[in-house]
């Protein structure tokens, strides 16, 4: 398990703890996990699917805590953004969602809206950088899909 920074506090300080995953979008996803399970020897954490029971994303372990994350349908339209296949956002963990979110509207953040929960019990919020990346904050829950398919596989 890597190092934690200190919880964002009225002092400033800021915690990223790391990043948390990377999202692509691919035309392939059997081919692109043939790649990634097969061919590297990465494992599969989990899957989600839409509410029409498709496959929305598959999680890959990466290794250290970090998680591919992979969309199928790499030209079809996304709520992430444009069509486009390749890279969709970068999630930083956090340790402290509402805390460090206050931390970075007091520096000057513009950004709408609260954390929520997401699909996969994690809580989320979604800023963008100035040159248009998406970047996702984001605070791991204990019970969260991606913690507990690592600690299924021993990590």
């Amino acid at each position: 398990m890597s190092p934690r920074s200190p919880r964002s506090s009225a002092g400033g300080e800021v915690a990223i703890a790391g990043v948390g995953h990377v999202a692509y979008r691919v035309a392939d996803i059997d081919r692109t996990l043939r790649f990634y399970l097969d061919i590297l020897g990465l494992k599969e954490l989990a899957r989600l699917n839409r509410d029409d029971g498709s496959l929305w994303l598959v999680y890959v372990a990466a290794g250290n805590g970090t998680i591919l994350e992979f969309f199928p349908g790499g030209d079809e339209p996304l709520a992430l953004g444009p069509r486009t296949q390749g890279y969709a956002h970068v999630s930083l963990h956090v340790d402290d969602l509402v805390g460090t979110l206050a931390e970075f509207r007091r520096r000057g953040l513009v950004a709408e809206g609260e954390p929520k929960r997401g699909a996969d019990g994690n809580l989320g919020f979604w800023i963008i950088g100035p040159d248009g990346v998406r970047i996702e904050l984001m605070e791991l829950a204990p019970d969260g899909l991606q913690a507990r398919a690592m600690r299924a596989l021993g990590m």
